[in-house]
This record gives C-alpha cells, structure tokens and sequence, in this order.
C-alpha cells in the first residue's frame, strides 16, 4: 500500500514538472488576454492533476462497484455451508472463488490470519480498506455471528436478498438521473457558450456610429459584454458542476465536472467568438 502512495506521489509531481515546463515555453512565445491565460494555465497544470487525481479515484470506485456486485453470490456462498464450518473455510472458499476484487479482499485477509492476527481483526481490516457500505455491512454480520457461535446460514441469506434489492434500487435510480445529468453538461459546456458567442458576432459586427453611440463607446460596451458573458459562463460553470456531483452524491466530482466543463466551454466561446457572422 505504501509503494502504491509513493508512486501515486511520484506520478504527480511528474505531471506538475511537465505542465510547468510547457506553460512557460507557451507563455514565452505567445501573448494571451488575461483570461485566456488563466484559462491556459488551468488547463495545462491543474486540470492534468485534477485528471489524474479522479483517475485514482474511478479505479478505486470501480473496485468499489465490482465488490459489491460480487457481494451477494459471495454471501449465498456461504450460506450455502453446513452450520458450524470453521469462519477460516468460509474465509478461503471466497478467496478462492472467482469474485473479482472482492476474492482479493477475502484472499489479505487469509493471508493475515495465517500469519497469526486474529479472524475478527482480518475481517474487519477489509472494511477499512473497502468504501463500501454493503460490505461494511456484511463484514459486521459475519463478525457478530462469529462471537455469538451462531449459524451463518439465514442471515447470509437475507443480507444477499437486501444487497439485490438495493442494487436495483440503485441501478434505476442512476439511470433516470443521466438524462439530467448530460442535458446539463450539454447545456452548459456546449450550447450557452455557443449562443452566447453567436450573439456576440452579431452584436459585434453592428456599426454603432450612429446618433448618440459613437465608436468608442460601442466598444466599451462590446468590451463589458464580453466580461459578462465569460464571468457567466464561469458561474454557469460551477454551478452545473456542483448540481451534478450533488445529484450523483460525491460531492468531490464537482471539482471534476468543473475541470471538463470550464476550459470546454470557454474555448468554445473563443473560437465562436472569433467567427464573422454578418
């Protein structure tokens, strides 16, 4: 666990070094607009961070998933024995079991009691490492029932029957959510910054030298336009993001939604913007 730490740290100060290098090659050649050169050094040193950090953390949530799908046939597994098989067969029927992450799990904590720890601290150190509360919940069962000496059988059975039930629960619930979910990634990563440049080729290609607005002004209102409509979209921005990590329930996402809807947006505003409409 500790080599995996200090790769992971490895891995990220490699990828701040490299961003640093080719922000200051960029920044030395070319001129940005101030925004733009916030938007470039987000892109090129945070958002590489930020990508790899939420890799990790898909890997592990995928590991997450994978456990608890595995969960239930793993219980009527052990359901399945007769009453009074030693916890340490029902330990080694599911490490060597194909279940995925979760025979992984069940295989450490073989592996630990072996090497003299005790059944309770083994099963209840997969808890620790896990995210997971159907498993939490399993471990905890299979745990009581080993100090009280009683038999697995029916409670294993019922845990299983709970695990399908919530799933589906689960698995409707996402579904119905991703609607939501992409119209309003699409909305606010796409589609306003896309009007919102459109509008402002129009707005821009207009002759404000008429009476009562001359050049000048006509500019200074074009320039405060265009500070208004980047200030939205970086509000428009955080607030999608925020609103689809709460829906999802992980509220750190937000950061990650906001990391792909910003720099897409905004370019997209930047290039449009730069379009001759009439």
């Amino acid at each position: 666990m500790a080599d995996i730490e200090e790769k992971e740290k490895r891995n990220i100060i490699l990828i701040f070094i490299r961003s640093l290098i080719l922000t200051l090659l960029v920044l030395t050649f070319y001129n940005f607009e101030i925004i733009q050169e916030i938007i470039f050094l987000f892109s090129v040193i945070v958002l590489p961070l930020l990508t790899y950090y939420f890799y990790l953390e898909y890997l592990e949530e995928k590991k997450q998933k994978e456990i608890e799908k595995e969960l239930p046939p793993a219980l009527f597994q052990i359901a399945s024995f007769p009453k009074n098989t030693p916890i340490e067969n029902l330990i080694s029927s599911i490490s060597d079991s194909d279940y995925g992450e979760l025979s992984k799990e069940f295989d450490k904590a073989r592996n630990q009691i072996v090497s003299g720890i005790d059944v309770k601290t083994a099963l209840k150190n997969i808890s620790k490492r896990n995210d997971s509360f159907l498993l939490r919940r399993a471990i905890e069962l299979i745990v009581d029932a080993y100090e009280a000496g009683t038999d697995l059988s029916k409670t294993m059975k019922e845990v299983a029957e709970e695990c399908y039930e919530l799933q589906a629960i689960a698995k409707q619930s996402r579904a119905n959510l991703q609607i939501q979910k992409y119209t309003v990634l699409a909305s606010s990563a796409i589609l306003v910054p896309l009007i919102l440049s459109l509008l402002l080729g129009i707005i821009s290609s207009l002759n404000f030298n008429f009476e009562g607005i001359s050049n000048n002004v006509g500019a200074e209102m074009l320039s405060s336009c265009i500070i208004g409509e980047e200030i939205y979209l970086i509000i428009l921005g955080a607030m999608s993001a925020v609103f689809i990590a709460a829906q999802e329930g992980s509220r750190k996402k937000a950061v990650l939604y906001f990391a792909f809807i910003l720099p897409l947006s905004l370019s997209i505003y930047f290039v449009v913007k730069t379009i001759k409409i009439l």
